[in-house]
């Protein structure tokens, strides 16, 4: 008799999480030697799946349990975060790891947190063996334009993809917090919401790529210690906009067009407007240059083990000078049909283990 294993937590929470073991597999990909997969699934499955109208003006079908609109991430290497469409019925999503070793893979821990709808996604690095090596982290949600909190505690490159977040809901708040020194990269279509807050500390950067900016109240953007924030969009309109820059933090906003009712702007010479009109009381010079999106593949989770190459993306600098990217506002957006080839043997993955885990149910009956 063969019996499959899959381990299982989350069971009060808004969804469950369940895994399979660490898989060895054969890729040509470089640093792909074990693969393993979460699967984040509804307490129950009405309307679940496949849902675009989350993202509006209408709250009334936030109402359900069946979401998962905030993420938290503290693991290293690289960390991919995409909506797909057309998952199994009562699958919000899949989490899926590959690295070049089980214990680096086998680090990496998935929950759902039990006081709201948050996935966490952490690495465990309790061994030393589990601190050196390459890894990649893949989260498919379901449900397009979601999540409105993300918190990055790592040294990670996160790249958010457009489709994710929320982002044409005016009675929605959107919030990223990152420190340490974590490289982020969120792309969206144009955003139209109540608040937008941008947090960063130690030395974490994040760059934003959007067609447009609208923020019916608050948009806070706060680059603590030695952290940059770096917006890529071609308007940014707030009802308030609180610009708040210490230490060594910059924040850089390319859009030519910048108006907001309040404007406060705390350290004006960290804070760059170059191509705006009014650029208000900034007086910074950075000039805004866009940073090209990390390839989705494992990458160094040790910065003293990594080579120049991995890092010489999160460490270029936004004062450097370049014409062509400073008003680039949709360039770095990437669509869920882009998104579809990266997800594809994905995919694959995920129909072999779904028709084993039928025969062994089978099996297991009889």
């Amino acid at each position: 008799m063969m019996v499959a294993f899959m381990s299982r937590t989350g069971a009060d929470s808004d969804f469950s999480v369940s895994s399979t073991p660490t898989e060895s597999v054969n890729s040509s990909a470089e640093h792909v030697n074990f693969v393993k997969e979460w699967t984040l699934t509804a307490p129950n499955t009405h309307d679940s799946n496949n849902d675009d109208d989350d993202d509006s003006d209408d709250d009334s079908s936030d109402d359900g349990d069946n979401k998962i609109d905030s993420i938290k991430l503290q693991l290293p290497g690289r960390v991919f975060v995409s909506y797909v469409n057309g998952l199994p019925s009562g699958v919000l999503g899949y989490v899926n790891v590959s690295g070049d070793s089980q214990t680096v893979v086998d680090a990496v821990k998935v929950r759902s947190n039990n006081d709201d709808e948050e996935l966490e996604v952490k690495h465990d690095t309790n061994s030393s063996s589990a601190s050196s090596g390459h890894l990649l982290t893949e989260i498919f949600l379901t449900t397009r334009s979601i999540v409105n909190d993300v918190k990055i505690e790592s040294t990670a490159e996160v790249i958010i993809e457009d489709g994710v977040l929320v982002s044409s809901n005016t009675n929605k708040e959107l919030q990223i917090k990152a420190s340490d020194s974590s490289v982020v990269y969120v792309s969206s279509s144009a955003m139209s919401l109540q608040d937008l807050k941008l947090e960063l500390s130690n030395r974490a950067t994040l760059q934003l790529t959007t067609d447009s900016i609208s923020i019916r109240e608050d948009g806070q953007f706060q680059a603590h210690d030695k952290s940059r924030i770096t917006v890529l969009t071609s308007s940014l309109k707030a009802g308030k906009l609180d610009l708040d820059t210490d230490n060594s933090g910059t924040i850089c906003i390319s859009a030519e067009e910048v108006t907001a009712s309040s404007y406060d702007g705390e350290e004006a010479s960290k804070i760059s407007l170059p191509n705006a009109s009014t650029k208000y009381t900034s007086t910074g010079t950075l000039s805004c240059d866009e940073v090209s999106v990390p390839s989705r593949e494992p990458s160094c989770i040790s910065s003293s083990a990594c080579t120049s190459s991995t890092t010489s993306t999160s460490s270029t600098s936004t004062s450097a000078p370049s014409t062509s990217t400073a008003t680039s506002s949709s360039s770095g957006v990437k669509t869920s049909e882009q998104t579809s080839a990266a997800v594809a043997s994905f995919s694959i993955h995920i129909a072999s283990m779904t028709l084993l885990a039928g025969l062994l149910a089978v099996i297991v009956c009889m």
